[in-house]
């Protein structure tokens, strides 16, 4: 039988507190999610069960404008700033 050393349990402590952490996340209703709708009912993509609100918005601003870079004649000079709304589930 192998000794565990102080490295590798200080390691499996750490990976252990954070699955905790993001259990908590998770209990309290923090996991987000964002929609991408051209029209009301028409969904393009989606993407749920991410933890980071800011992670969620920057991603959902990327696929956007990615998007409409694509979809736009004349690309995302035409699309307005906006702010990505956000719900939690």
């Amino acid at each position: 039988m192998r000794k565990i050393t102080r490295a590798t349990l200080q390691r499996v402590t750490v990976a252990l507190h954070s699955e905790i952490d993001l259990y908590e996340q998770y209990l309290a209703g923090k996991v987000y999610g964002w929609l991408l709708a051209i029209r009301a009912g028409e969904q393009l993509a989606s993407w749920w069960g991410l933890y980071d609100l800011d992670h969620v918005r920057n991603e959902a601003r990327k696929f956007a404008v990615q998007e409409a870079k694509r979809a736009l004649p004349d690309g995302v000079d035409q699309f307005p700033e906006f702010e990505p709304e956000l719900n939690a589930r």
